[in-house]
């Protein structure tokens, strides 16, 4: 049963900080959110040859601007030579996401659907 989606804001996305809105389908008291449960922003650059480089760092946060209050999504960079390789010819990425304290289990999986 899907608990939330995910949208981009309009005007943009975010501008130069790429922004994607996690928005519940329900509330704690069954109700349809009018605001995002979630806002996740990423860094200005990321993506192409960076992504072999280093790691990118997205924020998750209860509104926009709050640097990270309820967890951290990180795209990892390859590990091995191998690794590299397979991201640069497949879909192969690895993730970690590191979950503030005191979530409760439907907002962390809002966080790993992210």
């Amino acid at each position: 049963t899907p608990v939330a989606f995910i949208q981009q804001p309009t005007g943009g996305g975010g501008g130069c900080t790429p922004t994607l809105n996690v928005v519940s389908l329900v509330d704690r008291e069954g109700a349809a959110p009018e605001q995002p449960h979630a806002v996740v922003e990423g860094p200005c650059l990321f993506g192409g040859c960076s992504e072999i480089c280093c790691s990118s760092k997205f924020r998750v946060s209860s509104e926009k601007g709050k640097a990270g209050d309820k967890g951290l999504i990180t795209k990892l960079r390859p590990g091995t030579c191998c690794d590299a390789l397979k991201e640069c010819v497949t879909d192969f990425d690895r993730f970690r996401v590191e979950y503030a304290a005191g979530l409760d289990a439907a907002e962390k999986a809002n966080l790993l659907a992210a």
